[in-house]
């Protein structure tokens, strides 16, 4: 048993084609810590980890910040170094299953959104992803002091999710 948060996105309203966003609330707690809700709080940011289901996301795990990340008051430049190791090392104990989804980082704001730098640096890790890893989707999400911000790239497009619910189910493995 596992409680879950799930979110939504819509990418073809015309055939309502939607596509599930589901995290692991153990997981999604690890991360809360790095809310800014302190003046003295720098950014943290890090990836997401999980597997993909058909055209669905289940967020198992998120890198921590890590030393060699560049952070402060209002940026955080994430460095490879620690990250790149925690997805190779579960991808590996997982067989496969777990892998990179995403990236996430904080706002010191109370109802996160994207900046202007996130709507420019994220298409640049999406297009390198698609091009250099073949991966045509990419989760970001930004932790806000008091509610997030999730969306998916998904054929170059970025689509905002919605929240759906927070739920407690038996989760077939």
């Amino acid at each position: 048993m596992s409680d879950l948060i799930i979110w939504k996105t819509i990418i073809d309203h015309t055939i309502r084609d939607e596509i599930f966003i589901i995290i692991d609330k153990i997981a999604f707690d690890q991360i809360n810590c790095f809310r800014q809700k302190e003046v003295s709080q720098l950014e943290a940011c890090g990836v997401i980890i999980g597997e993909r289901k058909d055209k669905h996301f289940f967020i198992r795990k998120f890198t921590p910040p890590m030393p060699t990340d560049n952070r402060t008051r209002y940026s955080c430049k994430r460095n490879n170094d620690g990250h790149q190791e925690l997805v190779d090392q579960l991808h590996l104990e997982s067989k496969g299953s777990l892998q990179y989804l995403g990236e996430w980082h904080s706002h010191p704001q109370i109802t996160a959104k994207p900046s202007t730098k996130d709507k420019n640096e994220w298409p640049k890790t999406y297009n390198y992803l698609s091009r250099e890893e073949n991966i045509k989707e990419m989760i970001c999400l930004i932790l806000g002091t008091d509610s997030d911000w999730l969306g998916i790239y998904h054929q170059d497009i970025l689509y905002s999710a919605s929240i759906v619910n927070n739920i407690h189910m038996v989760e077939n493995q």
